[in-house]
């Protein structure tokens, strides 16, 4: 079976988004396969359609913004979009369950792609003596971690269980340390190992937007180890804004 891809960067973060149809059912081997053999990629997501309407698929159904961006930026180099001017669209997700809202603009060599996130649910979870919040969206639940709540040498073992307990399809845990605007995410997905220490993370910084409600001002550049993203927050709406470069499109030989 061949493959193809465009690896897709956010400063030293990389997204690899496969351009070739591939059956439901064989989304999670092929985002295995394409993790463990390009280095420093974060994730795999998928590019299908729906007649000539764009759709973003991932392996395990679950919200990615990063995915997002990365469809979003393929599009505007594959359509010529000029630049300067900006795409605005619905962009449908799994399978047509939720929508995100999307703007694209293209600027040198990148594209700044902007995505609502879709409202989230906020409440509590106990992580042994203490209380943290979790924002949970489609398919995803993030724990909020600030500086000092807890030890980063147990952090895997506690997002495992928190895996089991929240039941979502990917669970993080996100170290926030305030004063220096810095958020170091760790992520899980269910099924494919052991937590990872992302360079960056869309859906992270769009719930970090909705925890901080605005504390810090309407738009917050958040840090990460593999670069930055805005979040800006306006009433009950957040959106996160990132640059996303192309690369060379792909194709391999897929054998399992």
């Amino acid at each position: 079976m061949n493959l193809t891809y465009v690896p897709v960067k956010n400063a030293r973060s990389i997204v690899l988004l496969v351009t070739s149809p591939v059956d439901s059912v064989l989304r999670a081997q092929v985002a295995g396969w394409l993790l463990r053999r390009v280095e420093h990629a974060d994730q795999v997501a998928f590019a299908a359609w729906d007649g000539d309407e764009p759709r973003l698929e991932t392996a395990d159904g679950a919200l990615t913004v990063s995915g997002a961006a990365a469809l979003c930026a393929w599009l505007a180099g594959s359509n010529d979009l000029p630049a300067g001017e900006t795409w605005e669209f619905p962009l449908a997700c799994s399978g047509g369950s939720f929508a995100l809202n999307c703007s694209v603009t293209r600027v040198s060599n990148c594209a700044l792609v902007t995505v609502t996130m879709p409202q989230p649910e906020i409440n509590s979870v106990p992580v042994g003596s203490q209380t943290l919040t979790v924002i949970r969206y489609p398919g995803v639940s993030h724990v909020i971690v600030p500086a000092g709540e807890m030890e980063r040498t147990g952090a895997p073992a506690v997002l495992q269980s928190l895996g089991r307990t929240l039941a979502a399809p990917r669970t993080g845990l996100l170290f926030w340390n305030e004063g220096a605007r810095l958020l170091d995410p760790l992520l899980m997905s269910r099924g494919a190992g052991s937590p990872v220490w992302c360079q960056s993370s869309g859906s992270a910084a769009g719930a970090l937007g909705a925890y901080l409600a605005g504390r810090l001002g309407d738009t917050v550049s958040v840090k990460m180890p593999g670069g930055a993203m805005a979040v800006t927050r306006s009433g009950d709406a957040v959106t996160v804004t990132a640059a996303a470069e192309v690369g060379g499109k792909r194709t391999v030989e897929l054998v399992f």
